[in-house]
């Protein structure tokens, strides 16, 4: 899990999240996204994504979100994956925090159980930094320009 303070309101931190086609500009290791269907409060993705130092791995899931300021992204074919965006408005600032659960074990079989859980979030952890910095910079980029105009 990670944090980061966003220089925008919460309205447009989560106008931009809960977007599925600005997903992968945002989402760490997504090297493509196809939205498969898109209704008001969810949608349905394929993706194919590099994550923690495996090769890439085509998934397919649903991404949700409800006003309440959460949104999440769940998988469970090839591997059980959940992303988690949290959103705490905090004036014209939000706090964002970036939450990812992911089982290796269909990729490692056996072998995950000798991985240590600390070894996976150190890998993972910086991906989740760097995804937080892009959502960041194209946030608050949006955000000025928004004020702009």
């Amino acid at each position: 899990m990670r944090s980061r303070r966003i220089g925008a309101p919460g309205h447009i931190v989560y106008r931009l999240l809960s977007n599925p086609e600005h997903i992968a500009r945002a989402w760490p290791g997504i090297r493509r996204m196809d939205i498969l269907s898109h209704h008001a409060n969810h949608a349905t993705v394929r993706m194919v994504f590099a994550l923690a130092g495996f090769p890439a791995i085509p998934t397919e899931g649903t991404v949700n979100w409800d006003g309440s300021g959460e949104i999440r992204f769940t998988a469970t074919h090839p591997l059980d994956i959940t992303m988690l965006f949290g959103l705490m408005p905090d004036g014209d600032r939000t706090q964002l925090t970036m939450a990812m659960t992911l089982d290796v074990s269909p990729l490692m079989g056996a072998l995950s159980a000798f991985i240590p859980h600390e070894r996976i979030a150190g890998v993972i952890g910086p991906e989740l930094d760097t995804a937080l910095a892009r959502v960041a910079h194209a946030i608050e980029a949006d955000a000025a320009t928004m004020r702009l105009e």
